[in-house]
């Protein structure tokens, strides 16, 4: 562009909204997964009045399906009650705020006495 270029912009394929995009990064399972009988029932009930179920709608029944798989006892998350064992990759920082802490501490406990 600075050389008076114009600069080539190639055409790229239509997509769908990253939302619903099966190719896009996603945290949870797809809406194919937990959510689809949740969604298919949503749909059946919409079909009646030719309307897809809107975008809040679908959140909310994927989201009540993952709080019903979350709830599920083999699901659970199990943390022993203190930590002892800490990963490398982990422990400096923890080290690091564990004296940023003591330091802070320190410089607060400085000021009320002086």
């Amino acid at each position: 562009m600075d050389a008076g270029q114009q600069l080539h912009r190639p055409q790229l394929q239509k997509r769908e909204p990253q939302r619903f995009d099966a190719g896009a990064l996603t945290v949870g399972p797809s809406r194919e997964g937990l959510g689809a009988k949740a969604l298919t029932d949503r749909a059946e009930g919409a079909a009646a009045s030719e309307e897809a179920p809107s975008a809040a709608v679908q959140d909310d029944a994927w989201l009540r399906d993952r709080i019903a798989n979350e709830a599920e006892p083999d699901n659970a998350i199990r943390l022993p009650p203190s930590t002892r064992h800490w990963d490398s990759a982990l422990q400096q920082y923890r080290d690091d705020l564990e004296e940023a802490a003591k330091e802070l501490r320190a410089s607060k406990k400085g000021s009320r006495e002086g």
